[in-house]
């Protein structure tokens, strides 16, 4: 906090000490320059010859009197300007009047001191010689008309060189002091400036700094936002690849498994050419050197390969066998999963029992294996396998080659019953050519009473031809009294498949297609087809 500096005198308070000095001084000279113009205005008064300085004199004192209300006021450099000039330009024109070529000097050094007498009010000792010219001034006035001021008097009008020199230098002195404070000034608003301009530049870096710092931050941000982005763009081209491939893959194993489907060898039943089909597609579909299809023996203590495709070799075989007992992990892995996908076969553990016997040997890397189901019950295994090196499973492969053994399933159930039906087609090719050569006649009926075939005996027999009789109920060869007990006992018998009597050598009566009743002798009997 600074110190405050009081005049009690005009009740002023100063922050610097030097302006305290500075008031104090301007309050002296205008002190005495005010008694100097009051004893004037009394002297001028009283002497008729002197009367006419009365006017300057009043105005004199009036400027005293606005010289000490603007120090009142604090305007203390106007005061101290107002003064310099004043005091400075009377001594000057005083001391140089006994030589009226030399009043131009005092004339130039009355213009000249004007605008710099501002620059005066920061040095003490000015005010010193503000002093000491007001006494000048005074001496100067008041000893014309004082005896005992005479000698100093004298000066003027006898020592006028000396007033001249001591104006001179006076005035030298001021204009030094003047000069030297304008320089002085000059160099401290420089070195303000050029403080002011540090600290600008100082600021001004600062900013730079901490802008740069915030580019640098953004900068840094922004990089951070791209590096993340671009790690996400390529997250997402990654996924949508993998999207792409698993679609294009899923329609590949779409087409495969519809073209196994359409297969002729599937309609015509043939076991042995569907599974060679299933193999190569499975191998050009997945891409991979070995597929084989392996099926159970009857008592279920070992696997026999039924067809192998080595695309190598581009070449089909069969034979070979795994016995249940010695790979029991393997076997029961099979019992309990949809398929076996090992990347690595011979340290998986579902397959690692497989590696000296089979796995080593052909340099099988990978395997996936499916079981081939007939409802709970596993008959046999789909193995696809790669040699040389592994391979990564994916899960549409996976389910890729569940639908395979799948198919091969359907494909055995398929090949089943087209034996048996081939097998009935021989029996009742066989059956046709007995009944048909018979001397009995022979009718066969469905499980709704329906003709399905007679023999040429049996036409012989009610009159009817072959074309007449299929699909004719069997109760229009009876009379009408009995067709109904007939219809009822049938519907009984295939409803509880019990007889109520054993229909062998029994006598019924028949009606022929003229309407003669006749009777017959039948026998009754039952197969399935």
């Amino acid at each position: 906090m600074n110190n405050q500096y009081r005049l009690p005198l005009l009740s002023l308070t100063f922050d610097d000490p030097a302006e305290l000095r500075r008031t104090r001084f301007l309050l002296i000279t205008i002190f005495i320059t005010t008694l100097t113009f009051i004893f004037l205005l009394i002297e001028s008064m009283i002497s008729i010859d002197a009367r006419q300085y009365i006017p300057v004199i009043l105005l004199a004192l009036i400027v005293n009197a606005l010289a000490l209300l603007l120090l009142r006021l604090g305007f203390v450099k106007v005061v101290s300007s107002l003064f310099a000039w004043g005091i400075f330009s009377i001594v000057t024109y005083n001391t140089l009047l006994i030589d009226q070529g030399l009043r131009s000097i005092a004339i130039v050094g009355y213009f000249a001191l004007v605008p710099l007498s501002s620059l005066l009010f920061d040095s003490h000792k000015i005010n010193w010689l503000i002093v000491a010219s007001g006494a000048v001034f005074v001496v100067t006035y008041i000893g014309e008309s004082q005896e005992w001021l005479q000698p100093v008097y004298g000066l003027r009008t006898d020592g006028g060189d000396l007033i001249i020199l001591l104006a001179v230098l006076s005035v030298t002195a001021v204009l030094q002091r003047v000069y030297k404070s304008i320089i002085s000034q000059a160099a401290n608003d420089l070195v303000k400036a050029n403080h002011e301009l540090k600290v600008s530049q100082e600021h001004l870096q600062s900013v730079y700094n901490e802008l740069e710092s915030r580019v640098g931050q953004r900068t840094a941000e922004l990089s951070a936002a791209n590096e993340s982005l671009r790690y996400e763009i390529m997250l997402r081209v990654q996924a949508d690849k993998r999207l792409r491939d698993r679609e294009a893959n899923l329609r590949k194993h779409n087409r495969a498994l519809t073209s196994l489907t359409q297969s002729v060898a599937l309609a015509q039943g043939d076991l042995k050419q569907v599974l060679q089909q299933v193999t190569e597609t499975a191998a050009k579909t997945l891409d991979i050197q070995r597929v084989s299809i392996w099926f159970h023996n009857n008592n279920m203590t070992k696997i026999q390969c039924w067809d192998l495709f080595d695309v190598n070799e581009q070449r089909h075989s069969e034979g070979g066998e795994l016995r249940l007992e010695d790979y029991p992990v393997y076997f029961n892995s099979l019992t309990t999963a949809r398929a076996i996908a090992a990347v690595d076969a011979v340290k998986d553990y579902r397959t690692y029992e497989l590696a000296q016997s089979y796995l080593q040997q052909l340099d099988i890397k990978s395997m996936l294996e499916a079981p081939i189901r007939r409802g709970t019950q596993v008959i046999g295994v789909l193995c696809n396998e790669t040699t040389g090196q592994t391979r990564n499973w994916t899960v549409e492969e996976e389910n890729f080659v569940g639908s395979l053994a799948d198919f091969i399933t359907l494909a055995t159930q398929l090949h089943e019953q087209r034996q048996i039906k081939e097998a009935l087609r021989v029996s009742e090719e066989r059956y046709r050519l007995v009944a048909e050569t018979a001397e009995d006649g022979i009718i066969t009926i469905d499980q709704d009473s329906t003709i399905s075939f007679v023999n040429p005996a049996l036409e012989k027999l009610f009159g009817h031809t072959a074309v007449e009789l299929i699909g004719m109920p069997l109760a229009n060869l009876m009379p009408p009294y009995i067709r109904k007990q007939h219809q009822d006992g049938f519907r009984r018998y295939i409803s509880t498949n019990q007889k109520q009597m054993n229909w062998q050598e029994v006598q019924v009566p028949g009606l022929r297609k003229d309407g003669q009743q006749i009777n017959i002798e039948i026998s009754f009997g039952e197969y399935h087809s």
